[in-house]
């Protein structure tokens, strides 16, 4: 039965890891499961899994317990981090799991206390804000727990004496759509995550057809016809002080980062002032932005220069995860 579920796991793991995520404008979460074994009172083993065909193949193992714990992502969000998974080395399979999202942490693990990377399990909240709850993590001897009821993590500590680890991750508590315009238009601007080329203030109408991809939230505009001196149409986008050439680009692309920040006010929702280079790939990309227009000068005597490149960043290369292989009896 163990063999059946391993080939059950893997199966259903690598089809899903094969699988490339088209653009769409609305992102749901998916459940994250916790699966345990091993002793039913304190204690045992804990795995935790966004796919339910992993706990399904679990669950007819004698001696499982499963629940969903809350909500995740399976692909990369805005204000989204990755949830790491860790295995333990040896030369038998073990069940026992490590989840952080500090990729420090896992560096450590793995030189220096005998853990294996298995990759990023899921994505997770970034921030404290309403609607989520925390991850605990707790351990004992080599036995790693996790849970979100704050009861269980206290029975834990003072039942069994397992040590309090803080907080793994942030769940969202409830399910909703995530739509990518709102996120490009009303939601957050990009926070400074590292350096930047020289950015410059271009102006956009809302419009629709923003789309979730693979490097962030991206936006085909229209070019404004002429600079910022009259309204712009629906989807318009154009520089302050001149007309946009038919060289530059037309898209605008908002990257993917754990450093969103939410704005405080929404003056004008309508319109958006982002700052934004243009990447030499087809883009302008977001820096960061804020609802409303800049005044527009009166005279042309602004200089503009748009012609700076971004920089060759080299993004980590994380594998997703290996599928759990559960002990022999």
């Amino acid at each position: 039965m163990l063999v059946c579920a391993a080939v059950v796991l893997c199966v259903t793991l690598g089809a899903r890891a094969g699988r490339a995520a088209a653009p769409q404008g609305y992102v749901e979460p998916v459940s994250l499961y916790r699966v345990r074994f091993g002793t039913l009172g304190y204690g045992g083993s804990v795995i935790l899994t966004a796919d339910y065909s992993q706990v399904k193949a679990l669950e007819k193992l004698y001696g499982f317990e499963s629940g969903v714990l809350g909500l995740v992502f399976n692909r990369q969000m805005p204000n989204t981090r990755p949830l790491y998974r860790l295995a333990k080395q040896g030369s038998n399979p073990s069940p026992e799991r490590f989840y952080t999202t500090d990729e420090r942490k896992v560096d450590d693990l793995v030189k220096n206390h005998g853990w294996v990377a298995e990759g990023i399990l899921c994505y997770v909240y970034g921030g404290m804000g309403g609607g989520t709850k925390p991850l605990y993590h707790l351990s004992k001897a080599g036995q790693q727990f996790y849970t979100t009821s704050t009861a269980e993590r206290d029975r834990y500590k003072e039942v069994a004496g397992y040590r309090d680890e803080g907080v793994a991750a942030r769940l969202l508590e409830h399910g909703f759509a995530w739509n990518a315009e709102s996120w490009m238009f009303t939601g957050s601007s990009p926070g400074a995550d590292g350096p930047r080329p020289e950015s410059y203030s271009l102006v956009c109408r809302r419009g629709k057809g923003a789309l979730f991809g693979k490097d962030g939230v991206s936006f085909k505009f229209t070019k404004g016809a002429a600079k910022l001196g009259a309204d712009l149409a629906a989807g318009e986008c154009a520089w302050p002080d001149r007309k946009m050439s038919d060289g530059e680009p037309d898209v605008l692309l908002a990257p993917y980062t754990s450093d969103f920040r939410e704005n405080p006010s929404h003056r004008d929702e309508e319109y958006w002032t982002f700052r934004v280079y243009n990447d030499g790939r087809g883009r302008m990309v977001v820096t960061g932005a804020e609802p409303g227009r800049p005044p527009v000068p009166e005279d042309n005597s602004i200089e503009v220069k748009r012609d700076v490149k971004a920089p060759q960043t080299k993004g980590p290369e994380v594998e997703r995860v290996r599928p759990v292989r559960p002990p022999r009896p």
